[in-house]
């Protein structure tokens, strides 16, 4: 199986569907631990909804939907409990464990809505290159989490041969659904909702030249003359 659908199911399947499940089970003896607990969860998904890549599974705010209903079921069960409860030695290190996590939760989804404000300096207004329908840009930001093609401007040997992808961003095209292909992974190149699209000049220039005679590579095979 490929590595990247292996991450999305493990990061954006399995992982929400066990904090769903945590979520709906806890009854805490103390309002605070709730809050913390809820604090993480929400943070996580909303970190995967911002930086997951969702043309596999296109529904991320399904997810954060389903927590804050969770929450609120859970906050409404717990009404009567007090704020605090350090009455013994375990509650006070699994309090302590939540704070930490729910504090680097929150951290990381402030780091990576950070990757939405462009970065300092010049920049160029460009036209969408693409119009024939909705896309999503799955990697492009400001910050490596976000686009992982700034890892290619460390002055790093083997980002070299890379470097000329260093200010690029990676564009697919979903269909109704929210989805970028029919199916999982298809090899046919025809099965994916952005073949054939038009390619538009993001900005006036003249083309100095143009190249149409390369085969097209089924999934995930490359062109081994442009690699």
């Amino acid at each position: 199986m490929d590595w990247l659908l292996i991450q999305v199911l493990f990061l954006q399947v399995l992982v929400p569907l066990l904090l769903l499940i945590w979520l709906a089970r806890i009854r805490e003896k103390a309002r605070f631990n709730w809050l913390l607990k809820t604090i993480m969860v929400l943070s996580y998904l909303t970190s995967i909804a911002v930086a997951g890549i969702w043309p596999f599974m296109p529904w991320p705010y399904v997810y954060l939907s389903i927590a804050i209903l969770l929450a609120m079921r859970g906050g409404w069960r717990i009404k009567d409990t007090p704020w605090l409860d350090v009455a013994e030695l375990r509650s006070q290190i699994g309090l302590v464990g939540l704070l930490v996590t729910s504090l680097a939760s929150v951290a990381m989804s402030v780091y990576l809505f950070s990757g939405w404000i462009p970065p300092a300096g010049s920049s160029i207004n460009l036209t969408f290159p693409l119009q024939q329908g909705n896309y999503l840009v799955v990697h492009g930001g400001s910050n490596m989490i976000l686009n992982p093609h700034l890892k290619t401007l460390a002055p790093t040997p083997r980002y070299v041969p890379w470097r000329g992808q260093s200010y690029a961003i990676d564009v697919v095209k979903i269909n109704h659904w929210g989805l970028r292909t029919n199916g999982i992974l298809p090899t046919d190149l025809k099965r994916y909702a952005i073949f054939g699209d038009s390619v538009f000049a993001p900005c006036t220039g003249k083309v100095v030249s143009a190249e149409n005679d390369r085969p097209d590579m089924p999934v995930p095979r490359r062109d081994p003359d442009r690699t």
